[in-house]
């Protein structure tokens, strides 16, 4: 039986990419698209500012200094374009509704996690939220999702994970626990298949997240 639903947070629930993206090129003088910064993202700020530097060939700069630019740049706007994903606010809505517990899950930065979530999605009573740097290692480690399933009292076999990139598929892999991989985020299907994520976890509309939720 399901007593809980722990979401990644770009590409999942929100569409945070223009966001990036601006705060990307602001910080590197870049003129990316977001179709660009898809590719980067994934795996925290830091690993996505590092892609971007290594596909314009800069590697006699500083990444911490630069990150920092990076950080504060997005955290000066960072809700511009963001929008959460057709049919989210009403699934979650209806999941708080039958007391499912909920959490999100992201390698965003806490502070830029908790911003982001608080701003989208207000109506939306999350029991945990936790990004980079908030007391738990990052993904792909399990940590976080045990500690979710134990603030909620639920069993990991009582919990479905929800992402949508090869990390999240493997965070719920070393977690074993149920995942479902959405392909409306940051990664397309032949991307995800290439990094080994079976096909049968694919989720394709909200539909279909919400056919997956009704028959765990």
């Amino acid at each position: 039986m399901l007593k809980a639903v722990l979401f990644d947070l770009d590409g999942t629930l929100l569409n945070t990419i223009a966001d990036i993206n601006c705060a990307l090129n602001k910080t590197l003088g870049t003129s990316f698209t977001t179709d660009d910064c898809s590719r980067f993202v994934g795996n925290g700020l830091m690993n996505a500012l590092k892609a971007a530097l290594s596909t314009i060939g800069k590697t006699d700069v500083s990444a911490p200094v630069l990150f920092e630019q990076f950080v504060a740049n997005y955290r000066s706007c960072p809700v511009k374009y963001t929008k959460p994903y057709p049919g989210i606010v009403e699934l979650l809505e209806e999941l708080q509704h039958k007391g499912i517990g909920l959490g999100v899950y992201s390698n965003k930065e806490q502070v830029l996690t908790g911003t982001i979530v608080r701003t989208c999605l207000p109506s939306v009573k999350f029991d945990m939220v936790v990004g980079m740097h908030g007391g738990y290692e990052p993904k792909p480690s399990s940590q976080a999702i045990e500690a979710f399933c134990a603030k909620v009292g639920c069993s990991m076999d009582e919990l479905l994970y929800v992402g949508d990139s090869e990390v999240d598929y493997r965070t719920g892999m070393n977690a074993s626990v149920a995942t479902a991989i959405l392909t409306w985020g940051f990664r397309s299907k032949e991307s995800l298949l290439g990094s080994g994520v079976p096909e049968s976890l694919f989720v394709d509309d909200i539909q279909g997240l919400r056919n997956r939720i009704e028959t765990f």
